[in-house]
């Protein structure tokens, strides 16, 4: 398994996580949403720089 394979795999998210949150837990919503932000923008990251490196 490649690097970019390993971070696609971690940066996914099931959407039945969320369907499984409670709509008053906004901290934890608010916690999981930034994580999924970080995770993405790290996949971004990890993209451009196995790009460069071609």
């Amino acid at each position: 398994m490649t690097l970019i394979n390993v971070a696609k795999s971690e940066s996914t998210v099931p959407e039945k996580e969320h369907e499984e949150r409670e709509e008053g837990d906004t901290e934890s919503l608010q916690f999981h949403q930034r994580r999924d932000m970080l995770y993405e923008e790290c996949e971004y990251f990890i993209d451009e720089l196995l790009w460069t490196l071609r």
